[in-house]
């Protein structure tokens, strides 16, 4: 499972969405709000999918009007993947965005960041999409609309994770990749923005910790 603290109703104080299974229960995605004195409630009036299997959460502003929007993706318990962006209403009530065309995933790692330096909230998406695996960003156009970007450089990956951070001091946002790549093997990469020569594959000290852990969890 995960848990993250987030303000999604704009009220100064940390509300908590929680993933996850418990013992032998159907697995669930809740979200709890905040009465300012660590006292939580459910918040039951939303869209979002309550029950996800090997899921994957992010949270950030994509419409730049103050608030926390949602980006939710795993399986379904009908056995089916799925991706969903969600629009807060700024009191912390979710709302889905129709007609999206994100790759259905699980068994993946979701996030946003400014990528291309226009100051709106852009997307990245890792997974297993029903037996393979995706790498793909997502440019948003200022008002949480989103183009697809494919990058042959980046490695199509499952079980994995990613990070961005400007390693360079260049003033825009790299990115690291670990998981299952292609070939169902292993793999870390360190990927510059936009487009790296494969040269600048990195060979971290710690990838057989890397190896591992993939290997674990695709034995499972």
């Amino acid at each position: 499972g995960s848990i993250t603290f987030v303000d999604v109703d704009g009220d100064e104080d940390l509300d908590i969405f929680i993933r996850g299974t418990k013992s032998f229960d159907p697995p669930v995605a809740l979200l709890y709000l905040n009465d300012g004195d660590g006292n939580f409630t459910e918040s039951i009036n939303n869209d979002f999918e309550t029950s996800i299997h090997n899921g994957s959460v992010a949270f950030a502003d994509i419409d730049d009007d103050q608030d926390q929007d949602l980006l939710l993706a795993g399986r379904k318990s009908s056995g089916s993947n799925f991706t969903k962006l969600y629009l807060n209403n700024g009191s912390g009530v979710y709302s889905e965005i129709l007609n999206t065309t994100f790759p259905e995933i699980q068994d993946g790692s979701i996030g946003f960041a400014d990528i291309d330096n226009d100051q709106d909230q852009d997307i990245f998406i890792t997974g297993n999409g029903e037996g393979f695996a995706t790498s793909t960003f997502f440019l948003n156009d200022g008002k949480g609309n989103y183009l697809a970007k494919e990058m042959a450089t980046i490695e199509p990956i499952m079980l994995g994770s990613h990070a961005f951070g400007d390693i360079d001091n260049d003033n825009d946002l790299d990115l690291v990749t670990s998981g299952l790549g292609l070939s169902k093997g292993p793999n870390t990469r360190t990927l510059h923005h936009p487009a790296p020569p494969d040269s600048l594959a990195a060979k971290f000290p710690h990838k057989s910790i890397c190896q591992s852990q993939a290997r674990r969890k695709l034995s499972r």
